[in-house]
């Protein structure tokens, strides 16, 4: 019965403690202060690109990277919360895919910070020569990670309703894109047909009769409209001022 009644109040405890959580991550501030989290790292990843451009060797700067750990771990609490407050229904409601987004955010930042932090334990201990070192720092070149952090700015379209709208109102409007490209691309190439074959006709008459062809015909004709590839590429040319 002792046991019991323990079980009863460490469930009353866990349920206060979700309830508090949830009127935390409920609060207007806490998506305020996470929407500026994430405009301050869509800066900071910015300026850490353009520095390690410059440097000489491509390392960032210690600083840069404690700056970085630190939105490492504001990601990292912010998930937390969330899961922590709603549970695994989370990934059933209609937010659902920002927050994979945000899980996959978080585990690709943790993967950086576990890289960094082992290749400074390998340079400490002299193991540059070892191959493995080599293997590892040839694969943080090329790891997702550095490039993926650009999936970081695509939190911005979760706190900004206007840019959320803004992007919907752009995909609404693909559908009414594709089709005028579609009839684009059908004028370009019903006229393409016309003129190749009324190049190829003329050639045809014009050696019949014995006749030379006029530079007009025997070199512009054939560069711009020798064959309907050529035709096609020299119409959509015309139409976007790519012909002198």
């Amino acid at each position: 019965m002792f046991t019991s009644h323990s079980r009863q109040h460490a469930h009353v405890e866990k349920m206060r403690a979700g309830g508090h959580i949830g009127k935390l991550v409920k609060h207007p501030g806490f998506d305020l202060f996470f929407a500026a989290v994430v405009i301050t790292n869509a800066i900071f990843i910015g300026i850490d690109v353009q520095r390690t451009t410059e440097a000489a060797t491509g390392d960032r700067p210690a600083g840069y990277m404690v700056v970085g750990y630190i939105y490492t771990l504001l990601y990292i609490a912010e998930l937390v919360l969330r899961l922590s407050a709603h549970g695994l229904r989370l990934f059933c409601s209609d937010d659902w895919m920002w927050v994979l987004l945000d899980c996959f955010i978080v585990a690709t930042s943790v993967w950086d910070v576990l890289v960094d932090i082992l290749t400074a334990l390998l340079d400490e201990n002299g193991f540059e020569s070892v191959s493995g070192l080599s293997t590892l720092k040839a694969f943080r070149v090329v790891r997702v990670t550095r490039v993926l952090k650009i999936a970081q700015l695509l939190r911005i379209f979760r706190f900004v309703m206007a840019l959320r709208t803004l992007v919907q109102s752009i995909f609404h409007t693909l559908k009414a894109l594709v089709w005028a490209l579609l009839l684009l691309l059908l004028i370009v190439y019903v006229f393409a047909v016309i003129f190749t074959q009324a190049i190829s006709d003329y050639r045809v008459d014009q050696s019949a009769a014995g006749e030379v062809l006029p530079d007009i015909v025997g070199n512009d004709g054939m560069l711009y409209f020798g064959s309907l590839i050529d035709s096609m590429l020299s119409l959509f040319m015309s139409i976007a001022g790519g012909i002198p």
